[in-house]
């Protein structure tokens, strides 16, 4: 037998009112925040999603508020939130200072950073609720989120809708099954890898996770047994936005610098280069001449993180550092040739390196360039090493050795926690 589910109409409306006082100087006169709102692709914000439909009983509730206005700043600490159903209180779920009322549960959080194509600074406060009491079915709710500017003025709200899935009931189906057919023998796996969005992952954030997996491992040994990590050869040369993603900044080209100026000149533009940021990490010396990695007619790429463009080398002038391309169109916006922010001076314990925040770079594209992995300071011996331990493996291709290359340099740039949970995990050979 098996079981559908039937449709009741809808009853009646549901509302979670969150209430937070924002501060800062010029917020009396304009909202001051306002909604984020991302399509679910697959993760969006608000979740449940505006006018989302089939929402769940026990659904979590998130949502993303952004201050507003100069020296917008939302304070986590005054938020409440309040359940009611037709206009009337149903239950609070949370109360000013992170003081969540049970049965709900959840976080508030603060949140600065970059976003957008501009990387216009932005603060969040981020609010994610579990109320841990199924919401009626076939029912339309509305979530209310208000917050009081410091002059006590009129309250300022958002709101957004969607609408619950219907209750379940159960009903017969027929089934019709051939025996006389040969059956289908289906070999595949269920659970049987993870994919790993960040790079360095954490312990304390990721170590019930894994404990889990451990677990169901016990009963069934093939679970879990691929993991793709963040991609391996991610450069890490734009400001962090919200939320950190910590790429594994594994692998430069040797011939790779940064650009310090783009000129217009007759014939073409005139790139002046210097050594990227943490050269020394991969084992590049500095200052090598350009004209053993550029020549005329090489194809180049000039990228910032924003903008690209491809142009052909024609001229390479090592005494004045610079490279003369077929003429680069500016984008709209520039090129975004300075640093971000200040160049680090000290790691990240929980993601061991130092690279710049921004900047525009020169690669090699066709032919393309010499990679070099991530060896934390290491002479240049140890690329050797690290390379002779590759080409001892004779039958291996060049693809599984530049991958069991970026492996090690991986392993490098890798820490272990203080339980002891290495957070590079290892996956099967290909």
């Amino acid at each position: 037998m098996s079981h559908a589910r039937s449709v009741k109409p809808v009853s009646a409306a549901l509302f979670v009112m969150a209430t937070c006082l924002a501060y800062g100087p010029g917020l009396a006169s304009a909202e001051p925040f306002r909604l984020v709102e991302r399509r679910p692709d697959p993760h969006g914000s608000p979740r449940p999603f505006r006018e989302a439909e089939h929402v769940p009983l026990r659904t979590s509730i998130y949502c993303e508020l952004e201050a507003t206005g100069p020296g917008g700043r939302l304070d986590p600490g005054s938020l409440s939130a309040d359940l009611l159903k037709g206009g009337q209180h149903v239950a609070r779920l949370l109360e000013p200072g992170r003081k969540f009322v049970a049965p709900a549960t959840g976080w508030v959080q603060a949140r600065s950073g970059r976003a957008g194509a501009a990387l216009e600074k932005v603060d969040q406060l981020v609010v994610y609720i579990e109320p841990n009491t199924p919401l009626e079915p076939n029912t339309r709710y509305e979530v209310v989120v208000a917050t009081e500017a410091t002059d006590n003025s009129k309250p300022s709200k958002i709101r957004w809708s969607f609408t619950t899935e219907e209750a379940a009931s159960l009903h017969r189906v027929p089934l019709a099954i051939e025996f006389a057919k040969k059956p289908v023998h289906w070999r595949g796996k269920f659970f049987s890898g993870i994919c790993n969005v960040v790079f360095c992952t954490t312990d304390e954030q990721f170590g019930p996770t894994y404990a889990l997996m451990d677990e169901a491992r016990q009963e069934h040994p093939r679970a879990w047994s691929y993991q793709r990590d963040f991609w391996m050869t991610g450069f890490e040369y734009r400001l962090p936005g919200i939320l950190a993603q910590r790429l594994p900044n594994i692998v430069r080209e040797r011939e790779t610098r940064r650009i310090v100026s783009l000129e217009q000149h007759v014939g073409g533009t005139l790139l002046k280069l210097e050594d990227f940021f943490g050269h020394e990490q991969y084992g590049i010396e500095s200052d090598r001449p350009l004209s053993p990695d550029y020549h005329t007619g090489d194809e180049v790429l000039i990228a910032d993180g924003i903008s690209d463009a491809r142009a052909k080398v024609i001229e390479v002038d090592d005494e004045a550092r610079t490279v003369l391309v077929s003429k680069v169109d500016a984008p709209k916006d520039g090129w975004k040739v300075d640093y971000q922010g200040p160049l680090p001076t000290k790691e990240n314990p929980d993601a061991p390196g130092l690279f710049p925040p921004g900047g525009c770079y020169l690669r090699k594209f066709a032919p393309h360039g010499t990679p070099c992995y991530y060896l934390g300071g290491s002479t240049r011996s140890g690329i050797c090493s690290i390379a002779s331990m590759a080409d001892d493996c004779s039958s291996t291709s060049p693809m599984r050795r530049a991958t069991w290359l970026a492996t090690a340099a991986a392993g490098r740039r890798s820490r272990t926690t203080p339980s002891g949970t290495p957070w590079l995990r290892k996956w099967p050979a290909m």
